[in-house]
């Protein structure tokens, strides 16, 4: 999904081990990755792992949601995290027609909780308990429900565009609008 290609520029977010970080190097060329992780040791580590494997990108420690804007701008942009909003410093250092591949959820109310029972007999028989100002429960059922009035669409199929004035998630193209919570 994020089609990358050799000579593209890409930033990972979330270093982690380094394998996709390593995995980039390997396709768009090791000069053109760089990589950002919170956790300093875990990027001196991270650093090192593909390099012994003879493939190299540029480990940076720093805040995930700032991106880095020293290598900008960027073809690429893959963040191993998931994002409410997509963050504004992402969208500045990615090329205009880039891509930018992220995990990403709604936003949710922290008091709002829901929890299912399956009896354990019958593939029908659940309890649902919910509770605070969003029914979660009533939201995946909806959301289930739309999923399969379309088809069942995976992943590929969706995208989110970034603005300004904020964000759309869609299916299939822009002027399909996906119903999103909150």
């Amino acid at each position: 999904m994020l089609d990358v290609h050799e000579g593209h520029r890409g930033l990972e977010i979330g270093t982690g081990t380094g394998w996709n970080a390593g995995l980039l190097a390997h396709v768009a060329g090791p000069a053109n990755v760089t990589t950002v992780e919170v956790d300093p040791a875990l990027a001196r580590e991270a650093g090192e792992r593909p390099r012994k494997e003879g493939v190299t990108a540029a480990v940076v420690p720093g805040d995930e949601a700032e991106g880095y804007a020293d290598n900008a701008p960027y073809d690429r942009l893959v963040a191993t995290c998931s994002v409410r909003s997509v963050p504004h410093p992402w969208v500045d250092q990615v090329k205009p027609g880039g891509v930018i591949l992220t995990p990403w959820e709604s936003p949710w109310v922290a008091t709002s909780w829901a929890a299912v029972d399956w009896d354990g007999k019958s593939d029908d028989r659940f309890t649902v308990w919910q509770h605070g100002p969003r029914r979660l429960w009533d939201e995946v059922a909806a959301a289930h429900a739309w999923w399969l009035l379309h088809d069942r669409p995976g992943p590929e199929r969706f995208g989110l565009t970034v603005t300004a004035k904020g964000e759309s998630a869609w299916l299939d193209t822009p002027d399909r609008p996906v119903p999103v919570a909150g």
